[in-house]
C-alpha cells in the first residue's frame, strides 16, 4: 500500500477559557501553528473575557465546544442551557 499524501496530525488544545494561563498558551500555540484546534469552556466564568481573543486566531485553528458536565463553576446564572440559548 502506498500513500499519496502524508498523514496529518490534528492537535486540539483543551480547556480554553478555564483560566488566563491556559488561554495565553492556546493563543500562543495557535499563532505558532502548533495546534489545529481548541475546545472552549463556554460555561466558565472567564468565557466572556476570553472569547474575543479567539477572533485573531480564528483563521488558524478550528474552535469547538468543550461539552462539560463535571467541572462546576460557581457563577450564578451560567449553565450550559444559558450558553446554548444565547
Amino acid at each position: 500500500m502506498t500513500r499519496e499524501q502524508p498523514l496529518r496530525l490534528m492537535l486540539c488544545a483543551d480547556d480554553y477559557a478555564m483560566n488566563p494561563q491556559i488561554d495565553a498558551a492556546v493563543l500562543s500555540l495557535a499563532r505558532q501553528r502548533r495546534i489545529t484546534a481548541t475546545s472552549c469552556m463556554v460555561t466558565s466564568p472567564g468565557w466572556a473575557r476570553s472569547a474575543p481573543a479567539l477572533r485573531e486566531v480564528r483563521a488558524l485553528v478550528d474552535v469547538g465546544l468543550h461539552f462539560n458536565l463535571t467541572e462546576g463553576h460557581r457563577e450564578p446564572g451560567v449553565s450550559l442551557l444559558t450558553v446554548l440559548l444565547r
